[in-house]
């Protein structure tokens, strides 16, 4: 029996899983994707490297003392570089300003490396869906309660696994369909309706390759980030082949604006959509832009929490530990999101070490 499962494989729930595993219990992360990262998600395509979730990393945010703990490092080993230079600015009017950027970084081998960095030597069980938890009982007076998790692989097989205390580090909707059925177990209704609470906006990014030839145009924009204001369609477009000095051919990301993407949200299939974002592109950037070599789009459901949990975790009323964390507690960024796994840690640790297990047993 674990003593810890934790439920997703993105910042929140390695940091978690780290911090744990370091004071000596058995931990494994359940993950139902075949890598790691959540938002920190690369694309691969032969050689080329593309970020199509999280472009950089910022250390504007609140957890900026959190996140300066883990850049350091990336930084002295090379894995992290400062990217954008530069961060542009269009308003609605389409005026551009800029701002150079400060505190920002980027991984030119893809910002997925940044979480293959905190799964070193934790047990990864990756293409495990959790569909069902509950209560059990074990031993021979049937007093000693643990988790049941009940869990699905892509090829349809059902596995098991049991663990004394659960950490759900998955969006707070997904959490939301797990623990639900627990209120006919004792949760109380409070905790669902924390849970209830919390709203995403989705995003469509669209990753577009260009032919070597225009690479010579790409030089000569002032930005490598460009940020656009209320724009029906778009909110982002980044030269994410800028990251990497060697890049051949120019490669752009472009993130939909919120408003687009819930209203195209369930749209199959998906080049269409994002056909559109390149449209509106190179309307007013760069002309070739709606005809890339090569495009990709993904739809990311729980791109942005809209609003967010006021602490670091959102723990279950219930006796055995059950704790739900991510970057919706305490914040809305990637910063909030280590600072609430490690926070979740702490917190399970508490809880285990109550109950006479700890890193001897």
């Amino acid at each position: 029996m674990l003593d810890v499962a934790i439920i997703g494989a993105g910042i929140s729930g390695l940091a978690c899983a780290h911090y744990l595993q370091k004071q000596g219990y058995r931990v494994a992360v359940l993950e139902k994707s075949r890598g790691v990262g959540g938002r920190l998600a690369t694309r691969r395509w032969g050689e080329l490297r593309l970020d199509h979730g999280l472009p950089y990393l910022s250390l504007k945010s609140d957890a900026a003392k959190a996140l300066q703990q883990l850049v350091t490092p990336l930084l002295e080993q090379k894995i992290l570089t400062p990217w954008p230079e530069t961060i542009g600015q269009l308003d609605p009017q389409g005026a551009l300003s800029l701002l150079p950027a400060h505190h920002c970084y980027a991984a030119p081998a893809g910002m997925s490396v940044i979480a293959k960095y905190l799964a070193q030597d934790l047990d990864l069980q990756l293409n495990q869906r959790l569909v069902g938890l509950w209560l059990g009982e074990w031993g021979k007076t049937g007093l000693q309660r643990h988790w049941q998790l009940s869990l699905t692989t892509p090829t349809g097989e059902y596995l098991s696994q049991q663990a004394m205390a659960v950490v759900l580090a998955i969006p707070a909707p997904q959490a939301l369909a797990i623990c639900t059925p627990l209120v006919a177990k004792g949760l109380a209704p409070e905790f669902i309706r924390a849970l209830e609470a919390i709203d995403y906006a989705p995003c469509f990014s669209t990753l577009a390759l260009y032919p070597a030839v225009r690479q010579a145009d790409v030089q000569t924009l002032p930005w490598q980030a460009l940020n656009w204001s209320n724009d029906p369609i778009l909110s982002w477009i980044g030269l994410d082949s800028s990251k990497r000095p060697q890049s051949e051919q120019p490669l752009f990301v472009l993130h939909s604006s919120a408003e687009f993407a819930q209203r195209h949200l369930e749209t199959d299939p998906l080049e269409p959509i994002g056909q559109t974002l390149l449209n509106r592109a190179a309307a007013v950037l760069l002309d070739w832009l709606d005809s890339p070599v090569k495009l990709q789009v993904h739809r990311w459901r729980y791109a942005l929490p809209q609003n967010y949990y006021p602490a670091a975790y959102l723990s279950a009323p219930l006796g055995q530990p059950l704790v739900c964390c991510g970057d919706w507690c305490g914040g809305k960024d990637l910063g909030s999101a280590l600072v609430s796994g490690i926070a979740s840690a702490t917190w399970i640790q508490t809880q285990l070490e109550a109950k006479g297990v700890d890193q001897s047993d």
